[in-house]
C-alpha cells in the first residue's frame, strides 16, 4: 500500500505468519495419527483371521457310533466349564480338550461317555443304544494307550490310575 497504511490480515493468517513452523508441526501430528490410525486397524484385522482361524480350524472330529439303528440322534457335550452344547448329528467338530457326552436316540434314555478330543484327529466313540443291555463305555484304542496324562510341570494335579 502506498500511502503508508498497514494492511490487516485476519487473524487465522496472522497466526499463521507469526508461526511458521506449526504449520510444519501440525502436518506431523497428522501424519503420526494416520499412522497409528492404520497401524491399528491392521493389528485389528490380523488378530480378528487370528480368532476366526482358531475357531474354525483348530478343532477335532468326534463320530458316534451307535449298536442298533436309529432315527433320531441327539448328543449333549459338556466341557470343564459346565457349557453345554446340543448336536443331533452323528458327526461333529469340537476343539481340542476332554468332554462328557450324553447320547439318546429316539428319545430314550441317556447314556453318558467321556471323550478327549485331539487336534486333527477323529474320534470314534461306540455308544450301546439298547435298553434292554446294561452296556459299558467302549474306549478307543488311543484312550487305552494314553492313561494318564502328566506333565511335569502340573504339580497341582493329582496322579491317577496309579498301579
Amino acid at each position: 500500500m502506498s500511502n503508508g497504511q498497514e494492511t490487516k490480515l485476519p487473524p487465522v493468517e496472522a497466526a499463521k505468519e507469526a508461526t511458521p513452523g506449526a504449520a510444519g508441526r501440525s502436518a506431523k501430528v497428522k501424519d503420526t495419527l494416520q499412522m497409528v490410525s492404520m497401524t491399528i486397524s491392521i493389528v485389528g484385522a490380523v488378530g480378528t483371521l487370528f480368532v476366526w482361524s482358531a475357531a474354525n480350524f483348530y478343532v477335532g472330529d468326534v463320530e458316534v457310533v451307535g449298536d442298533r439303528p436309529y432315527q433320531n440322534l441327539v448328543v449333549d457335550v459338556f466341557d470343564h466349564k459346565g457349557q453345554s452344547t446340543t448336536f443331533h448329528v452323528n458327526k461333529f467338530q469340537l476343539m481340542p480338550g476332554k468332554y462328557h457326552l450324553e447320547v439318546s436316540a429316539d428319545g430314550k434314555s441317556k447314556h453318558p461317555a467321556d471323550l478327549e478330543v485331539q487336534f486333527g484327529k477323529k474320534q470314534q466313540l461306540n455308544v450301546c443304544l439298547a435298553e434292554a443291555q446294561a452296556c459299558q463305555p467302549e474306549h478307543t484304542a488311543e484312550q487305552a494307550q494314553q492313561g494318564a496324562h502328566h506333565h511335569w510341570w502340573q504339580i497341582w494335579q493329582k496322579k491317577t490310575n496309579q498301579e
